[in-house]
């Protein structure tokens, strides 16, 4: 009998739902963009956009439906979006709140 665990990397659950996201890339002044949530947890986002993003990159991240004021995330994944859809799925990380990491 094979004594390997199997660990699921999902901490928490995730809620399947498209919300309308903005997006913002570097530092103030920098790129403002829209996409949308696939799914999300207290910890994190699966957004699908019309552009890539690079993993590791910061991100400030805010859902428009009265979720809460923006956060600012790290970039873990990104992939081409499944057949039928159009750009590509990105995987965010909430950070921990700082003295916001996209701050000039």
């Amino acid at each position: 009998m094979d004594s390997r665990k199997v660990v699921n990397a999902r901490v928490e659950d995730r809620i399947n739902i498209g919300l309308p996201v903005t997006l913002r890339v570097g530092r103030r002044g920098g790129l403002v963009a829209h996409a949308s949530t696939v799914d999300l947890s207290e910890r994190g986002l699966r957004l699908r956009a019309d552009f890539a993003l690079r993993p590791g990159q910061a991100v400030e991240a805010m859902v428009n439906e009265g979720m809460g004021g923006p956060g600012t995330y790290r970039v873990v994944w990104v992939s081409e979006s499944e057949a039928g859809y159009s750009g590509y799925e990105v995987g965010l990380e909430l950070l921990p709140q700082t003295n916001s990491a996209m701050a000039a």
